[in-house]
């Protein structure tokens, strides 16, 4: 069981991951606004200074979403680097190592 005064901790880690959740993957759950404000309250709630990435998330994240009409998942880096981990395997296994081979291309 958790001790009373780490409640509000659990509170806000709560709020955390649902604003998370609202708006990290491929699609918005309509409510994402109100889960920001919830995690931006609970913070707030525990007295203590606000982190240069809590700022971002509680501000400057759900203004992005507001401006753009999309989730963050939509704008992730996560595919293009898979594709680009796909294509150096491909290379590797093509590459010409030795040197001194008349198709070596640095």
């Amino acid at each position: 069981m958790l001790p009373e005064n780490l409640s509000n901790f659990l509170e806000c880690f709560t709020a955390f991951r649902d604003a998370m959740h609202a708006c990290m993957g491929n699609s918005l759950i309509q409510d994402y606004s109100d889960k920001f404000l919830k995690f931006d309250q609970t913070y707030k709630a525990l007295n203590i200074s606000t982190t240069t990435k809590v700022h971002i998330m509680t501000r400057h994240v759900p203004e992005f979403i507001e401006q753009h009409h999309k989730p963050l998942g939509q704008f992730s880096e996560q595919a293009v680097e898979h594709c680009h981990a796909k294509f150096d395997r491909l290379f590797n296994s093509y590459r010409i190592k030795d040197i001194n081979h008349t198709k070596y291309f640095g």
